[in-house]
């Protein structure tokens, strides 16, 4: 389906989002059911793993779930000011699972433009990697 901006497509269901991530940005199936891909920043030779998993969630219909790694194994103190920091962030909180410090966000996605999705994963990437550059930054 397109919107109203020529050529515009619109993500109707989670099937079209995979079309989307797999053409867009070279997703791979997980086998879990989730797709994970990298975002570069090839000017700054940066670049940020980034998973998307679904859900249907009641009335809200279609979510998306974009998460992207920030520090393995992270120190009590690195939880507490990578939450800190997180909080000024529009997009993604920080969430905590098997050991890893993640940066997290979720998307009902259903309606939206496949740009306007995109966005959001770059912004949560971006922000997931300013999160993990302070803390490399602390180990030097």
């Amino acid at each position: 389906m397109f919107g109203k901006k020529k050529n515009e497509r619109v993500i109707d269901d989670w099937q079209g989002l995979q079309d989307v991530l797999i053409g867009d940005l070279d997703a791979e199936e997980t086998g879990s059911g989730a797709l994970q891909f990298t975002v570069e920043w090839k000017s700054e030779k940066r670049k940020r793993n980034v998973t998307v998993a679904y859900a249907p969630v009641g009335e809200l219909g279609q979510i998306a779930y974009i998460t992207a790694p920030i520090i393995e194994s992270p120190r009590d103190a690195q939880v507490r000011e990578a939450m800190e920091e997180a909080a000024k962030f529009l997009e993604g909180g920080v969430v905590f699972a098997d050991g890893a410090l993640s940066l997290r966000s979720s998307l009902p996605f259903q309606g939206m433009s496949r740009t306007a999705i995109i966005r959001v994963i770059r912004q949560v990437s971006a922000n997931a990697d300013v999160l993990a550059a302070s803390f490399e930054e602390d180990e030097e």
